[in-house]
């Protein structure tokens, strides 16, 4: 961009600019006018940002969970709140020490058992200093059903509200770096080494208008699903988490039902605010 005055030539200075009456005063007056109007019009739109961009309630994560209205049109899927199955919610102290982190002698490379707290909690961020530590609610549920696998049972559903959205944007920043260097995983049963199982993961080009992560696994050992898929969503400082199993290796493309599941729970969590 240039100037419409070359920089190394003096700006002309006009003789009614070295009057000190009225013809001086009324253009500095008028200038203060559309000065004061720019600001308060940069204010509004730094505040209307800001609304924008804020946190959300705590309700709105017990909302961000599918329900069987949200997939009464997607053939071959269910939601059971029957057994056990229903909605459940935690304090982020509680969930930590319900999900305690791997031992890392199960776990090739061990690296991968160090941060992981369950789906939605890291023993890096997630310490008695944090903000949130005595604010975050995490819900839960084990309800989804798919047809097509019905041998791998419900799968999991989980959403946390954090305190910020920075806290969220600092998760799924430390999700992507965990699926990036445990791409490849080997879990050891130490009890039966027949039982070990390992999963390699590669992230799935999908876009739900969210900031995502979808990773799709091929997977060898025994009980262990063909293939995984697994899928964090973040609206603002909700996150929502869920996995499915699949017959169809998601390096070809997500099969038609995960698609659909997942598209739903993008709008589900993108309607809650």
């Amino acid at each position: 961009m240039t100037d419409t005055t070359p920089a190394d030539q003096p700006t002309p200075v006009s003789p009614a600019s070295t009057t000190t009456g009225p013809g001086w005063l009324i253009p500095v007056a008028a200038a203060g006018t559309v000065l004061v109007a720019g600001v308060v019009t940069l204010v509004l739109i730094v505040s209307l940002s800001v609304i924008g961009s804020g946190p959300l309630p705590t309700a709105a994560s017990a909302r961000a969970l599918l329900t069987a209205a949200d997939v009464r049109n997607i053939p071959g899927v269910e939601i059971d709140n029957g057994g056990g199955n229903g909605v459940t919610r935690s304090s982020l102290a509680t969930y930590v020490k319900n999900n305690p982190l791997a031992d890392p002698a199960t776990v090739r490379p061990s690296r991968c058992a160090e941060n992981l707290e369950g789906w939605l909690a890291w023993a890096a961020l997630d310490t008695t200093t944090y903000s949130g530590w005595k604010r975050d609610s995490i819900y839960q549920a084990r309800n989804i059903v798919v047809d097509s696998t019905t041998d791998f049972g419900p799968e999991i559903q989980q959403s946390r509200n954090f305190v910020t959205v920075a806290a969220a944007t600092a998760f799924m920043n430390a999700q992507r770096a965990w699926y990036r260097q445990c791409a490849v995983a080997r879990y050891i049963d130490p009890g039966k080494a027949g039982n070990s199982a390992t999963f390699a993961f590669a992230p799935i080009p999908v876009r739900v208008g969210l900031d995502s992560i979808v990773e799709g696994s091929t997977d060898h050992g025994r009980d262990a699903p063909p293939h995984l898929v697994d899928v964090y969503l973040r609206n603002r400082n909700i996150v929502s988490v869920f996995q499915l199993t699949t017959n169809t290796n998601p390096a070809h493309g997500l099969d038609p039902v995960s698609l659909a599941i997942l598209r739903a729970a993008a709008n589900k969590l993108r309607s809650v605010g």
